[in-house]
């Protein structure tokens, strides 16, 4: 498997060291259902099977939540990656509502875990706050407002905004945009914490510093060589996003199953997904309250929100360096956009040098061919899934995906098994 050629340490990841941390395989081991990757999805799926009274292991490379479900912003927003109304052209009206629908539904599977979590005396950083999407550009806001009228004519409140009610330091550089009540903020490297804890309570056995080396089918399900021996499993699930491709690049064994599912779309190299780098940083506490939600803005290139001890964190802005961020992925952030990043805390924001920036980090998310995540039975095979894919939305998507991998791992009826299925990665037409 592929290894990182640099890596960064997260605000969230040094904050949440303390917790748990995972021994390594040690041997040959058997399960039902094997899950590679330790970040949001694998520890979902871990949970769920576990909570369906299947034998699972997840096995991590690294460390719980080391990849994106540990570097991200910590928004917890509905929808896709596409505006409203966007997706309603690129996929229909139907399929559209069935997207942000599933988004909503797993938003309050989150909730309800935090809220067993927090019982737990587990924190996770949870806060209700609402969201905002800015505009930057006319033509911007004219798409940002047709999108809220469109939600809330399907039922999902949605309030438009105009300069005026934009945060004061804002003003002069967004134009507008609109609030969504529903979201949230989450502090992401403790929630994929607990979200393992909590598995680990309900039997999942967790190892991280396990590498999955290779991974192949036989007669009567998987067998993945670690260093430390074989793990033999009924199914397999791939968790590992920026990483899917990874383990599939080998050719199945046999010929593909007459129901085994189609090939997604590939790029020309022959990945299915685009890892894609995502960058941020983290300042010292501000005392001026600048912010009481999560924002982005220009397409969802930017995006920032205000802690409660007064910390800015800030992201986004890799369209200044769009071929750099996927040609050369790794975890380990660049001046070419770390520089946009400071401009917005010192110029946009007119903060002064004494705010300090503490962390500079950067993740990898997957991007696919139309946005939307990939679940099911991965190309060519009968007993490995995949699940991940997300375009930067992972928190408003993976939990309720692996709820829907882990029923297709197990047969067991999903109504939700068509929407990710890999032939629609193809390009919307």
């Amino acid at each position: 498997m592929r290894r990182l050629e640099g890596d960064s340490l997260s605000f969230w990841q040094d904050e949440a060291q303390s917790a748990s941390r995972y021994s390594a395989l040690e041997g040959p081991v058997h399960a039902d259902v094997a899950v590679i990757g330790g970040g949001i999805t694998g520890a979902a799926c871990a949970l769920w099977l576990a909570r369906d009274d299947r034998r699972v292991i997840l096995l991590e490379r690294e460390t719980v939540a080391h990849g994106a479900s540990g570097r991200n912003g910590g928004f917890l927003l509905a929808g896709t990656v596409e505006t409203y109304d966007r997706a309603i052209a690129l996929y229909g009206h139907t399929r559209a509502r069935r997207f942000y629908a599933f988004s909503v539904a797993n938003n309050v599977m989150v909730r309800a875990l935090i809220d067993e979590l927090e019982a737990r005396r587990w924190p996770t950083g949870y806060r209700h706050t609402g969201s905002l999407r800015l505009a930057d550009a006319p033509e911007e806001l004219v798409e940002v407002r047709a999108a809220a009228r469109l939600l809330t004519e399907d039922g999902w409140a949605t309030e438009v905004f105009d300069e005026t009610r934009l945060p004061k330091r804002l003003r002069k550089h967004y134009m507008g945009g609109s609030y969504h009540p529903s979201d949230g903020e989450v502090q992401p490297a403790r929630l994929v914490a607990g979200l393992v804890r909590l598995a680990q309570e309900a039997g999942a056995i967790i190892h991280e510093q396990t590498p999955a080396l290779s991974l192949r089918e036989s007669a009567d399900g998987v067998v993945i060589e670690t260093p430390a021996g074989a793990v033999h499993a009924q199914k397999a699930i791939l968790a590992t996003n920026a990483w899917l491709d990874d383990l599939l690049s080998a050719q199945p064994e046999s010929a593909a199953s007459a129901d085994a599912q189609p090939a997604p779309e590939a790029r020309p190299d022959g990945r299915v997904v685009t890892p894609t780098r995502g960058q941020m940083l983290a300042t010292t506490p501000v005392e001026e309250r600048l912010f009481d939600c999560p924002i982005y803005a220009h397409y969802g290139y930017q995006y920032w929100r205000q802690l409660q001890n007064g910390r800015l964190v800030v992201g986004g802005w890799r369209d200044h360096a769009p071929d750099h961020d996927q040609r050369t992925p790794t975890q380990v952030p660049t001046d070419a956009v770390q520089q946009h990043l400071d401009r917005f805390v010192y110029e946009t924001l007119g903060l002064p040098a004494t705010t300090a920036i503490t962390h500079r980090w950067a993740g990898l998310m997957a991007f696919t061919p139309n946005s939307l995540p990939l679940v099911g039975l991965a190309p060519g095979r009968q007993h490995i899934l995949f699940c991940g894919g997300y375009t930067g939305h992972g928190n408003a998507m993976a939990v309720r995906c692996a709820r829907l991998v882990a029923d297709l791992a197990c047969g067991l009826p999903n109504t939700e098994a068509d929407l990710f299925t890999p032939e629609h990665t193809k390009k919307p037409l």
